[in-house]
């Protein structure tokens, strides 16, 4: 998966007339909540039958937002609206587009804050995310097909687990192909000890979490089950 392009904000984008229009996509958005109530709209249009993926970045990446996404159509009606899953994460929104036209994605902090320090990124597009995968253990001494589960993904979509001895085993990470976060709570356990709460990295951009090093097609060490 090539790196997604990155797109300023740019001020004045507080009401729905002012937003910035998104032309390429997908893209991800950059900016900051810089004073209290800021409010940041982005207009886009996705074509019928697309699903979109919007998944934002603050907590995971140093900001002091807590960042709270509205999704409208063109008359502003509220399609949906999604914020951060606990205190330390940030929201992921998913929403199938049935007819085609032109949308706004609102993004602001939920408890009205805003400064500096409050920045967030935003990837909006119809992009391979995976959340997930089955079966969540594997037999060891042998390689065994994981099926990935998320969405935008080729039908089958799978990764391979390298499974060692019992203990700790390495998990390929998806070859440069998918988005990756994992937020089910089965597996929050191992986003607390090895990543930062409820977030895994983008396969294509180890940036997004610091604290793991592997490239795309490296490899993840996590416990077991």
């Amino acid at each position: 998966m090539e790196a997604i392009p990155e797109q300023p904000e740019v001020e004045p984008n507080d009401t729905p007339a002012q937003a910035n229009p998104i032309k390429k996509l997908p893209a991800t958005v950059v900016g900051t909540l810089g004073v209290l109530g800021d409010a940041d709209y982005f207009s886009f249009d996705p074509a019928a039958g697309q699903t979109f993926v919007f998944d934002a970045a603050a907590r995971s990446i140093g900001s002091k937002a807590a960042l709270r996404l509205a999704l409208f159509d063109a008359e502003g009606k509220l399609l949906r609206d999604q914020s951060e899953f606990d205190s330390a994460s940030d929201p992921l929104m998913v929403y199938h587009f049935d007819r085609a036209g032109r949308y706004l994605i609102r993004i602001d902090d939920r408890m009205m804050a805003g400064g500096p320090e409050h920045k967030y990124k935003l990837t909006i597009g119809a992009i391979p995310y995976v959340v997930g995968c089955y079966p969540l253990s594997v037999a060891s001494g042998k390689a065994t097909d994981v099926e990935l589960i998320g969405y935008n993904l080729p039908p089958g979509a799978k990764a391979q687990v390298q499974a060692g001895a019992p203990g700790e085993m390495a998990v390929r990470s998806t070859p440069a192909n998918f988005m990756c976060a994992v937020r089910s709570t089965s597996w929050s356990a191992i986003c607390r000890k090895l990543f930062r709460p409820n977030r895994m990295t983008h396969c294509s951009a180890p940036r997004r979490c610091p604290r793991l090093a592997a490239p795309p097609g490296g490899f993840i060490r996590i416990p077991p089950g």
